[in-house]
């Protein structure tokens, strides 16, 4: 039977991690079929070995080398079968009665071509936050269980809520000019999320869909280039020709905070020094001078010092 839902989950070097996203994904209980696509995106470990331990449960795509994520989710979204595409990081979990409760919102409302829900985020595996989408969109949860945004390309403008690992989408949306840009190494998907929002209205879920775990892959981003790219995908976004002043606006500030936040995440994660100064270099742009003057003099000074400023000085933008 042709499954509702492909569930697709890129992967690269995560050995130790994939399996428990993709039990995650196997154990979801559907009153329809649906299934488990895992693309490897080049990984030298012994990531596509776990895969093929799940059998013909699991269909895997691997890659002869690395293209990046969006890459990798790309050729699954090709590959699928399903109507609805749910997708999941290899480092996250799917949390029980996710793909039915997306896969019924998709079916009641046929106009929306996105339903994106709440996550519980740890940090180094332990229990971090419970980030409400809907708290957060200025929604009352206990009151809305579901929210249909009829226009929400300014929601996604000012904020980040369509944490991938949360969200389904119909491929019909995707096929149509929406699948991800694999040119983008940075946050692509928050470009991603923006140019769904021109085309269809989304679903938000004050339910948790999805635990996110993203201290597991944060030191792997800043080596891949995080620290050069942070604003790249706010660039993309200021080039769309429509624009209106309000979705401008919200934008700019929001690249704002993406220098600042890669600023002192260089800081914070990877021990000052060099690379905060390189970051400062990058963005001296986006922060004022008075902040960068502070972080310059920050990164001279040892991490076991400075940490108690950089914590303070990284609620300023």
């Amino acid at each position: 039977m042709k499954p509702l839902i492909s569930v697709v989950i890129p992967v690269y070097n995560r050995e130790k991690l994939v399996g428990d996203a993709i039990r995650s994904a196997l154990e979801q209980e559907t009153t329809f079929p649906f299934e488990v696509i895992v693309v490897d995106d080049g990984s030298t470990d012994g990531t596509v070995a776990a895969v093929k331990s799940f059998g013909d449960k699991v269909k895997l795509i691997a890659f002869p080398a690395n293209r990046g994520g969006c890459a990798a989710r790309n050729a699954g979204v090709e590959a699928a079968q399903g109507e609805f595409i749910a997708f999941l990081d290899s480092d996250d979990i799917m949390l029980p009665g996710r793909l039915q409760s997306q896969a019924e919102i998709l079916l009641a409302h046929a106009d929306v071509g996105l339903v994106t829900g709440s996550s519980n985020i740890l940090f180094s595996g332990r229990p971090g936050i419970s980030e409400n989408k809907l708290t957060k969109l200025g929604f009352n949860p206990s009151k809305e269980g579901v929210v249909i945004l009829d226009s929400p390309r300014l929601y996604t403008a000012r904020m980040f809520f369509t944490s991938p690992s949360a969200t389904t989408v119909r491929k019909k949306v995707l096929l149509d000019g929406c699948m991800f840009d694999e040119n983008l190494r940075g946050a692509a998907d928050v470009e991603w999320a923006f140019r769904i929002a021109s085309k269809t209205k989304f679903a938000v879920q004050s339910r948790p869909v999805s635990l996110i775990r993203p201290a597991d892959g944060l030191v792997k981003r800043l080596a891949d280039g995080f620290l050069n790219k942070a604003t790249e995908d706010f660039e993309v976004m200021l080039k769309v020709k429509d624009l209106t002043p309000e979705e401008e606006t919200a934008i700019r500030i929001r690249m704002k905070g993406a220098a600042h936040y890669a600023i002192a995440t260089s800081y914070m994660v990877c021990e000052g020094g060099k690379l905060t100064r390189r970051a400062i270099t990058r963005y001296r742009h986006l922060v004022s001078r008075s902040i960068a003057w502070k972080w310059w003099f920050i990164s001279w000074v040892p991490i076991r010092l400075g940490r108690p400023l950089a914590k303070a000085l990284a609620r300023f933008k």
